[in-house]
């Protein structure tokens, strides 16, 4: 079964750092600690592991949108100062289709959502919204987590043995991702019923060969949904799709 880190050894020179991204939650503290020690700059990017920790010494970051009701938002962990003044963001222009979302079907508003990353890929680095951070302030995240993690836990006790991922029984889980062989036609299937599975890297797809270890993982990892605005009997549907055409 495939992992989530090469073994690969990696030299830096002088000024380098290690950019550490915690796919789906699946390195452990303890793993990212040893890699902290182990080659010393190392920034670590917890946007699927909201719930983790930062380690102490270890430049972490983290982003609100892709576990939360937020348009924009972000934290950093890091012991360095920034000796300059940030402008606060705004995010009142960017709540239509969150909005839209709550009331009717995430695939009426997907055109938007997607305009609205374009927007922040081009934003400068500002402090959190006024908006954004008292958003942040109602959330029950204990609910959000424990949601989250039921969910992801009965997916994967149900794929366990089909999973070409190696995969971990995680905490407040960012989704669950499942690696098939023919996960690309699934992803169609599930389509077909209405349930849109993401590709989370599909720059990959035109960017390497088709016989790479990336193109597999860009093409039939299907990132199945299990957060908060879902129940067992969604991860059920799920599996009841799938499950006809896993061979």
């Amino acid at each position: 079964k495939h992992d989530f880190l090469p073994d690969d050894d990696v030299e830096l020179d002088s000024g380098e750092w290690i950019y550490i991204v915690n796919f789906f939650g699946q390195l452990t503290e303890d793993r990212l600690t040893g890699l902290a020690l182990k080659y010393g700059n190392v920034i670590v990017d917890q946007a699927q592991a909201y719930f983790d920790k930062p380690i102490s010494g270890v430049d972490t970051i983290y982003t609100c949108r892709k576990f939360l009701g937020v348009p924009d938002g972000a934290f950093l962990y890091s012991d360095a100062k920034l000796d300059e003044e940030l402008m606060i963001d705004e995010s009142f222009e960017r709540m239509h289709f969150l909005l839209g979302r709550y009331e009717r079907t995430a695939a009426e508003f997907y055109s938007e959502y997607c305009a609205n990353n374009f927007l922040l890929k081009n934003e400068p680095i500002k402090r959190m919204s006024k908006l954004t951070d008292n958003l942040l302030h109602g959330i029950d995240y204990e609910r959000v987590k424990e949601i989250r993690t039921r969910n992801y836990g009965y997916l994967y006790e149900y794929f366990r043995e089909v999973n070409q991922l190696h995969v971990q029984k995680i905490q407040g889980a960012f989704a669950y991702p499942l690696l098939l062989r023919n996960g690309a036609s699934i992803r169609k299937q599930l389509l077909k019923s209405k349930i849109y599975i993401p590709i989370l890297w599909p720059n990959v797809l035109y960017d390497v060969e088709k016989e790479s270890l990336e193109y597999n993982y860009a093409e039939n990892i299907l990132t199945l949904p299990v957060d908060q605005r879902y129940n067992l009997e969604d991860m059920q549907l799920i599996i009841d799709v799938i499950s006809k055409y896993i061979f």
